[in-house]
């Protein structure tokens, strides 16, 4: 993981740069929270709750900015916050899928990975079909998943929540097999299940309070009670599937992060739990407003991951897409490059040719060839902006700058517009997008 590793060196260096810095000032601008689902999810519209409490009381003195981060059940956005700079400026908030994928093995890291902030809001889960679907109860889904194995298609984020939760019920009842349906978040299983994409799937019961009326049943909740404001679904147990599970609702900020602020943080989160406003926007979600921290999380989260590890899930190894499509993009330049060096040799371009430059250079070739010259230097911006190699500003300048150099003459007059164009394009734009309009460009 070579990307892993130079973040952690590089944040290694900025902890002994920065060790003597006091974060009395923390914040001073405004703090990003990675959701790593989609807009519309049980998440996202947590959080955003969250935030909205958190701004009206002034909790924060900075803009509190969520930042969507879907993809991969959660893994891309949290791997996004352990790779960040651990200032406090970029935190993260992931249920118990951070577990989940570390135990399915889509992952390399935990919990252990990130320094817990706290633990807010607990909502049970329910297992849910559309309202017009041929199945009256658990029941009766899971007679035709123990006939008619396979049959049911069951959409899950594949190592996340909802993917565990339909390997509990398969392990509770005897012969029953799911077809999984690899999906995303809430939001996109909703709209998957609205569009007869999946027949079954898990939602907590803030997404599923959300959702129904656009025509989501519940057939169970996965709690040792009925809730209260859903009498008439039953609890999985009483449709004889042994499965009890809750989620709840973590936040993290990247390892290495200054023990003030991570107190100055978890400190907001605490008092914007105690408010009322917030207390009654939860109650409204159908959500616990549980709080807490320290050693109390730390084993609420050792026995989350041993339930979890208990249930026998399947390593699942997903494809490295960035990796995958910078190979493909490398190929592709060095196939483009290497047919026009041959065409080069074997037929001679016309016309003049400049005396200064060897005949066997590459240099005429990728001069006559614009396109090509801009494919390579984009092929290399997108290797350093993977790799982190350098901040998106440095690198979006020297981009502009190269590109603009090689297609132009070096002239003094056509450098100058080549600075002030890179100017614009690194610095000033992330300036204007991260400052001003925070849009993240990290």
């Amino acid at each position: 993981m070579p990307r892993l590793v130079l973040s952690r060196l590089l944040m290694l260096v900025l902890l002994a740069l920065s060790s003597t810095v006091v974060a009395d000032d923390f914040p001073d601008r405004p703090v990003k929270v990675i959701v790593p689902f989609a807009a519309g999810g049980g998440s996202d519209t947590f959080v955003r709750v969250v935030q909205s409490v958190i701004e009206s009381e002034n909790l924060l003195g900075q803009p509190l900015v969520v930042i969507n981060v879907p993809g991969g059940g959660g893994t891309i956005g949290s791997r996004r916050v352990l790779e960040e700079t651990p200032d406090g400026y970029t935190i993260l908030n992931l249920h118990d899928g951070i577990i989940s994928a570390f135990v399915a093995k889509t992952v390399e890291y935990g919990p252990e990975a990130f320094r817990p902030l706290a633990a807010t809001g607990r909502t049970a889960s329910m297992l849910c079909v559309r309202e017009d679907a041929r199945w009256l109860d658990l029941t009766d889904l899971m007679d035709e998943a123990v006939q008619r194995p396979g049959k049911v298609r069951f959409g899950a984020n594949l190592g996340a929540l909802s993917y565990f939760d339909a390997l509990r019920v398969e392990k509770a009842v005897p012969g029953a097999a799911f077809r999984f349906v690899s999906t995303g978040g809430g939001a996109k299983r909703f709209a998957d299940l609205i569009g007869d994409g999946i027949d079954a799937t898990a939602f907590n019961i803030a997404e599923f309070n959300q959702f129904r009326a656009a025509g989501v049943k519940a057939l169970a909740v996965f709690s040792e009670q009925r809730h209260p404001d859903f009498p008439d679904v039953p609890t999985a147990r009483e449709c004889g599937v042994n499965v009890v599970r809750d989620s709840m609702q973590y936040w993290w900020a990247p390892p290495g992060t200054p023990d003030e602020v991570v107190e100055k943080l978890t400190s907001v989160l605490r008092d914007a739990m105690a408010t009322p406003a917030l207390q009654q926007r939860l109650a409204d979600l159908k959500m616990d407003p549980v709080f807490f921290t320290g050693r109390e999380l730390e084993e609420h989260l050792s026995r989350q991951q041993i339930a979890m590890s208990t249930v026998g899930a399947r390593p699942l190894l997903l494809p490295d897409t960035p990796l995958l499509i910078m190979t493909v993009s490398i190929l592709l330049a060095g196939g483009l490059l290497g047919g026009r060096l041959w065409e080069h040799k074997v037929r001679p371009a016309t016309g003049p040719i400049d005396p200064r430059v060897p005949s066997d250079s590459t240099l005429p070739v990728l001069r006559q060839n614009p396109a090509l010259l801009t494919l390579l230097l984009l092929v290399a911006f997108c290797l350093s902006f993977g790799f982190e190699l350098a901040p998106f500003w440095l690198l979006a300048g020297v981009f502009v700058m190269t590109t603009g150099g090689l297609l132009l003459e070096w002239n003094r007059r056509n450098l100058i517009v080549m600075v002030i164009l890179a100017m614009a394009a690194g610095p000033g734009s992330f300036t204007l997008f991260t400052k001003l309009l925070t849009i993240d460009l990290s």
